[in-house]
């Protein structure tokens, strides 16, 4: 919490100029949108993931139909604390499938760390997307077919209204765009003028 403070206090103190983040109260519930504008350049799908090692992804090759709710609720979750999004999108999802709370095995706020758990084996997690690309690319981690899923999460990018930097705020978004795409290449080197852009989806 204390660095997500600190990332919107750096916007606010003009130290970056515009940060691409999920459009959640926990992502910007702390910045100030006075003289800001907030801008919707995309979204985010949430995956269920594990081990390849793990009993449930050994058995994907057998199973027809996706997975229900109820069959994961009691697998050992890694999960961020509440009232992260994802936490609460995984609640809701399990509140309308007449399911309780999970009480995860492990609670970490670090989306990443979610990850490199999952990848010892360690549980299941839900993930953004676009975090996901390259280990499922490599087969560290493997999605788990599921009846449903939370909904979408818009990504967007937050930018000083009064800035004079509009143009390469455009190719940034442009850029970020690009990168959700599953055909997207791989990103340049970020040029010198564009240091002080701040792309990022910590958190989970």
């Amino acid at each position: 919490v204390a660095v997500e403070a600190d990332i919107a206090r750096q916007l606010e103190a003009g130290e970056v100029d515009a940060l691409i983040t999920m459009d959640t109260p926990s992502e910007l519930g702390s910045l100030s949108v006075q003289g800001f504008t907030t801008e919707r350049i995309g979204q985010e799908q949430w995956r269920v993931v594990c081990s390849p090692l793990h009993a449930l992804a050994a058995g994907r090759a057998r199973r027809r139909a996706p997975l229900q709710w109820a069959q994961v609720a009691q697998e050992p979750w890694i999960l961020p604390p509440r009232p992260t999004n994802s936490r609460m999108m995984l609640e809701r999802t399990l509140r309308e499938h007449a399911l309780p709370a999970l009480i995860p095995h492990i609670e970490t706020m670090n989306a990443i760390t979610h990850l490199e758990l999952a990848e010892q084996n360690l549980g299941l997690t839900l993930a953004a997307q676009g975090t996901l690309t390259d280990r499922l690319r490599r087969g560290t981690l493997v999605e788990l077919p599921m009846e449903d899923l939370p909904p979408p999460v818009a990504i967007v990018m937050v930018y000083r209204r009064s800035g004079n930097y509009r143009t390469r705020l455009a190719g940034l978004a442009a850029a970020a765009q690009r990168a959700s795409s599953p055909a997207a290449s791989a990103p340049a080197t970020p040029s010198e003028s564009s240091k002080k852009l701040s792309a990022r989806k910590s958190r989970p």
